[in-house]
């Protein structure tokens, strides 16, 4: 495929590492296409068994009453604060970038079906209870592991290509299978139980349901990626450096950075030859081996940091926002009042899939905006971007936690204003989220090499990944805290 590139890849007065050429060239291609759809449908799968977990957090309330008031905030932490701090030792330390993709996609899709299956014999053994919660907290940490390797790579992935739809698709599909997982479960509630309240087995079966989907969805993924992704000619294009079929020997520094070769910098551009040959090793700093690759990824992630610190910022912010009152406080909420039976009774039994419902439906939303997303991306200033995070945090904690616990007015009321609220933090949080990562790599200066390009996408995820962490943690101490005595508690006149 002939990969010519043409123009300068300047947008609104910035320089993004792809020509406007090669941009249209991939967004009007059938390939192109075809792999927006890929990584929509990686996204999907990759994290329909976290989805599942947190939707299976419903039958541990009911499995375990003695613990209701602590299991969900416990399986909340086991996931996201490990996947924090395995992704930034392995990204650091160059271990994740020797590995092939192939090896980043095989290994956590086998993590993922094994944590189904284990989690299958936990949720129907007769075991003791403690044994088998533990047994769970154990399948949540490892689940982290899966999420430390396979969303960097596909953040990487769909970063290092010509478009920023791939980055959009990843988040629009990370949206989609929440909304999936959601929306499947009700509609099996609904068939096997109809309306009515549901029962703990009712709750188990549902469980293992979805689990086993999730060990499915794990062997789709490698199949996907075998079969079409390898198999792109985009893929080849950039990820295994095919060279050009006609040589340009006025080649741009774009061009350059795309296919892979080192940079040409001007004269003026000391920083950025500084910064190529301390990441070859050239000039002897970076040294080699293992040590070697830490300080070379060091330097790389401290370039990328240094373009984009602000988005990193912004997208840590929105995530401690959204994980701080998502999902377990508005999901324990009153719906009803103290001394009322029947129809309200269910309604709370359901509360739990309908809070989940409504942010994942918000969520995919705010990522499905295309054109809006791709203006944000170029209006929104970084630091616009960290304003936009406070001002939106500032409006959903207390709107959330005022209507939830402590429960500041009636019921009824509080009803709506959970349903309205979580539903806002779901759009608002897919919209920034997305403008925050179409805008990292593409912005980088047109010498990066695509190893800055792929510590930028891995940057924006310990972002991510931080204020997931930071956000459960503060949702964890909150509920051992000031809202202790307060969580599912009605509004009492």
């Amino acid at each position: 495929m002939a990969s010519k590139v043409e123009g300068d890849g300047s947008h609104g007065g910035e320089v993004y590492r792809f020509s406007d050429a090669v941009m249209q060239r991939f967004n009007e291609s059938q390939a192109g296409n075809r792999m927006c759809w890929y990584f929509f449908v990686l996204a999907v799968w990759f994290l329909w068994e976290q989805q599942t977990l947190m939707q299976a957090q419903s039958w541990l309330t009911a499995e375990f009453p003695e613990q209701a008031a602590t299991v969900n905030f416990k399986v909340m932490v086991c996931t996201t604060v490990p996947q924090l701090v395995v992704h930034v030792i392995l990204s650091l330390t160059g271990i994740i970038s020797s590995a092939s993709w192939r090896t980043r996609i095989f290994v956590p899709s086998g993590l993922m079906l094994l944590i189904a299956l284990f989690l299958i014999k936990v949720v129907v053994a007769d075991w003791d209870p403690e044994v088998r919660l533990r047994a769970f907290y154990g399948a949540a940490l490892v689940q982290s592991v899966v999420g430390s390797l396979m969303e960097p790579a596909l953040y990487e992935m769909a970063g290092l290509l010509p478009s920023t739809r791939t980055t959009q698709m990843v988040q629009v599909g990370i949206g989609s299978s929440g909304t999936l997982v959601a929306i499947s479960q009700t509609a099996t509630r609904l068939a096997t139980n109809g309306t009515g309240a549901i029962g703990k087995q009712d709750l188990r079966t549902l469980t293992i349901i979805f689990l086993a989907c999730a060990g499915l969805a794990a062997v789709g993924m490698v199949v996907l990626f075998v079969t079409k992704v390898e198999r792109n000619p985009w893929y080849k294009y950039v990820l295994d450096h095919v060279e050009e079929e006609e040589e340009d020997e006025g080649a741009t520094h774009v061009e350059m950075a795309v296919l892979g070769r080192p940079a040409v910098a001007t004269p003026h551009d000391e920083s950025a030859s500084d910064l190529l040959s301390s990441i070859s090793g050239a000039d002897g700093a970076g040294g080699h081996g293992w040590l070697g690759a830490c300080r070379r990824n060091w330097r790389a992630t401290m370039e990328a940091l240094r373009h984009m610190w602000p988005s990193v910022l912004a997208i840590t912010i929105v995530f401690w926002g959204t994980l701080t009152v998502f999902p377990v406080i508005p999901g324990m909420a009153c719906v009803h009042e103290a001394d009322m039976l029947g129809s309200d009774s269910v309604l709370q039994s359901w509360w739990f899939d309908f809070v989940l419902l409504a942010f994942n439906v918000g969520d995919v939303c705010g990522k499905c905006l295309r054109s809006w997303a791709e203006w944000g991306a170029r209006s929104f200033s970084p630091s616009t971007q960290v304003g936009l995070a406070v001002a939106r945090n500032l409006l959903i904690v207390p709107l959330i936690i005022f209507s939830s616990a402590p429960q500041l007015y009636d019921p009824i009321l509080a009803r709506w204003a959970v349903l309205a609220g979580t539903y806002f933090v779901g759009v608002s949080n897919g919209y920034l989220a997305t403008i925050c990562f179409m805008r990292g790599p593409k912005a980088l200066p047109p010498t990066a090499p695509n190893s800055v390009a792929a510590q930028a996408s891995s940057t924006m995820t310990m972002g991510l990944f931080l204020g997931i962490a930071l956000g459960c943690m503060t949702a964890d101490k909150l509920a051992s805290t000031v809202l202790q005595d307060s969580l599912g508690k009605c509004f009492a006149r």
